[in-house]
C-alpha cells in the first residue's frame, strides 16, 4: 500500500516537473526517465540559482536567515512523508523553485527601492565606510549599486541637525527600538571625517565621529566595528 501511494506521488511529481521544464523555452531542462539524473540535474541548474543569488547581495539582505529558514523547513520538510529515489528530485525542484521565486522578489525590490518613512532610499545592512567613500571619489559602479546616496540639500529639508556642509549621505533601516542613522562625510584641515547621527524615538539626536582611517563598518546587527589607535573597537549603535 506505502509503495502504490509512493509510486503515484512520484508520478504526479515528475508530471509536474515535466510541465514547468518545458516552460521558459526550455531553460535548463531536466527532462529524463531517471530519476535521479533528473535530481543531478536540478542540483546543478541550483547552484547556478544561487551563484545568480549572491551575485544580487541576497545574503546581505535583513530578511536573508530568515528567508533561509523557511525554505530548508519547506522543501527539507516536502520529503519527510516519503521514501527512495524520489526523495532527491522533490526536495532539489523544490529549492529550484524557491531560488526562482527569490530571483524575482529581488529583482522587484531592485525596481521599487525600499524607503524609510520619511521618503528616502535606504542602504541595507551592512555598511562600510570605504564602499561609501569610493563611490563618492571615484563612481565605482560596483561600489554605488551597493548604497543610496542622498544629496544633502535634500536631507536638510526634513532633518535640521544636517549640516549643509555634508557630502552625500546614506540612510540605514530603522533599528528594531526605533532608531533612524545617517551617515554622512565631510571634510576638514584634518582630512575627511564621517559623522553618524543616531536619533532615536523621542528625537534626540547623538553624533560619532570617525575618520575615514578608522575604516568602520556596520554589521547586521547595528555594531559599530572600527580601528582606534591600531587596535578593533566595537559598539552597539
Amino acid at each position: 500500500m506505502f509503495k502504490n501511494r509512493f509510486q503515484k506521488i512520484l508520478i504526479i511529481f515528475l508530471l509536474s516537473i515535466s510541465s514547468y521544464a518545458c516552460a521558459g523555452n526550455q531553460e535548463n531542462s531536466c527532462i529524463s526517465d531517471n530519476v535521479i539524473h533528473q535530481a543531478e540535474c536540478v542540483n546543478k541548474s541550483n547552484e547556478k540559482l544561487k551563484s545568480k543569488l549572491k551575485a544580487e547581495n541576497n545574503n546581505e539582505k535583513n530578511d536573508y536567515n530568515q528567508w533561509l529558514n523557511l525554505i530548508k523547513n519547506k522543501c527539507e520538510g516536502s520529503v519527510s512523508y516519503t521514501s527512495g529515489e524520489g526523495i532527491g528530485l522533490i526536495k532539489e525542484q523544490c529549492y529550484n523553485d524557491e531560488y526562482k521565486n527569490r530571483l524575482k522578489f529581488l529583482d522587484n525590490k531592485l525596481i521599487e527601492k525600499e524607503k524609510n518613512n520619511d521618503g528616502f532610499l535606504i542602504t541595507n545592512l551592512p555598511y562600510s565606510s570605504q564602499v561609501h567613500l569610493k563611490c563618492l571619489r571615484v563612481e565605482d559602479k560596483k561600489s554605488c549599486n551597493i548604497i543610496n546616496l542622498i544629496p544633502t540639500s535634500k536631507l536638510i529639508k526634513v532633518y535640521n541637525f544636517i549640516n549643509p556642509q555634508y557630502g552625500s549621505s546614506i540612510v540605514l533601516p530603522e533599528t528594531s527600538d526605533g532608531k533612524l542613522i545617517i551617515i554622512s562625510p565631510f571634510s576638514d584641515e584634518d582630512g575627511t571625517v564621517l559623522n553618524i547621527n543616531i536619533v532615536d524615538k523621542f528625537g534626540v539626536v547623538k553624533e560619532i565621529n570617525l575618520s575615514e582611517n578608522s575604516k568602520f563598518n556596520i554589521d547586521k546587527n547595528y555594531n559599530l566595528i572600527y580601528e582606534e589607535k591600531g587596535k578593533a573597537q566595537k559598539m552597539k549603535l
